[in-house]
């Protein structure tokens, strides 16, 4: 796949923190096209080490190491879809939704319109990126991936391991973990703060 494609499926975990909604996106790459509206348990994903697993449980494993970083009184983590991307567009088609339903779990106050950038190493050469917003984490200089702990380290740690179905926009999966950005989001910032 051509680089910066998304794809070719994705994942859109939807979460709200105090009333604004963010998308956090994965791309990963299903066992079998089925039909639209199956249930995520239908749905198979492979695996970094190419096992598959139940996107179901893939989503809830990511969901485990997301909710350490927000906040449970602020912080919810709604549902996910599943979209499909034809070969190197930005044309997607929907094809299925789960509901999360689930609470941040971090023991950090929430720090309005901040930003968490993850980054990673593919094994193609490319960079990775997670985003998080609106998460516990106050702006300030990167953590080199050695020097994080606690649930940054959980949190890069899992997408790192080897069933850990989500890939990169190169088609190849993370391989280490560069560091981790914690910052301010301008377009979050305005969202919160700014009516007109």
């Amino acid at each position: 796949m051509t680089l910066n494609f998304p794809g070719p499926q994705e994942v859109r975990v939807h979460y709200t923190v105090s009333g604004l909604t963010h998308v956090c996106r994965l791309n990963c790459v299903v066992q079998s096209i089925l039909d639209p509206g199956l249930p995520f348990s239908s749905w198979a994903v492979q695996a970094k080490n190419e096992s598959y697993v139940a996107l179901d449980c893939a989503v809830d494993a990511f969901v485990t190491a997301f909710a350490a970083l927000l906040n449970p009184t602020y912080a919810t983590i709604d549902y996910a879809e599943l979209w499909n991307y034809q070969f190197q567009s930005y044309v997607s088609r929907f094809y299925a939704t789960y509901d999360i339903g689930e609470v941040g779990t971090s023991a950090f106050d929430w720090v309005p319109a901040s930003e968490l950038i993850f980054t990673f190493r593919t094994g193609a050469g490319g960079v990775q990126k997670v985003h998080v917003e609106d998460s516990c984490y106050a702006g300030g200089s990167s953590v080199r991936y050695a020097d994080l702990t606690g649930p940054q380290a959980t949190f890069a740690n899992y997408m790192l391991s080897a069933t850990s179905p989500w890939k990169s926009r190169d088609d190849s999966y993370p391989d280490t973990c560069i560091a981790f950005h914690p910052g301010q989001n301008e377009k979050t910032f305005k969202r919160r703060y700014r009516t007109s």
